[in-house]
């Protein structure tokens, strides 16, 4: 019995004691990718608010880093009303739905129309902003979908 002690009180604090394996962050490196999935998670919430900010690679960057650092905030994360969906099928399929797709894409388009016609932005302006739309519908057209 005191050896099996002793051996529970030497396994290190990023054990994952179900699987046995050991993460090879270290508890400096975990506390590290934590953050950086708070940092795309709060980049993909003002995604989700500003069309200019694409949502979907964000908490996709963030399910990633939850799942090798914390899976208590990864499931958080799979619970979410606002993301949790999105995660799943990517987990699934690798791919997001369609709807999802299309919603993206109508957001951008209408928020690019509301900006052009109700600020009237002067021509440098304007070119920067259909720029960064741009790029936010490339991003979104790349993503694979599913019907």
């Amino acid at each position: 019995m005191e050896i099996e002690k002793l051996t529970l009180d030497v396994i290190p604090a990023h054990a994952n004691v179900e699987t046995g394996s050991i993460s090879p962050l270290g508890p400096i490196g975990r506390y590290l990718v934590i953050g950086l999935g708070f940092v795309f998670l709060m980049l993909a919430c003002l995604g989700a608010a500003l069309p200019l900010i694409p949502c979907t690679p964000f908490v996709l960057l963030a399910g990633y880093c939850f799942a090798r650092s914390s899976p208590r905030l990864h499931q958080m994360l799979l619970r979410s009303r606002l993301f949790g969906q999105l995660i799943q099928d990517w987990q699934m399929r690798r791919a997001i739905h369609i709807k999802t797709k299309r919603f993206a894409l109508l957001v951008v388009g209408l928020t690019l129309l509301a900006t052009l016609c109700l600020i009237q932005p002067n021509l440098p302006t304007a070119i920067i902003i259909g720029g960064l739309m741009t790029v936010g519908v490339i991003v979104i057209t790349r993503i694979p979908s599913y019907s």
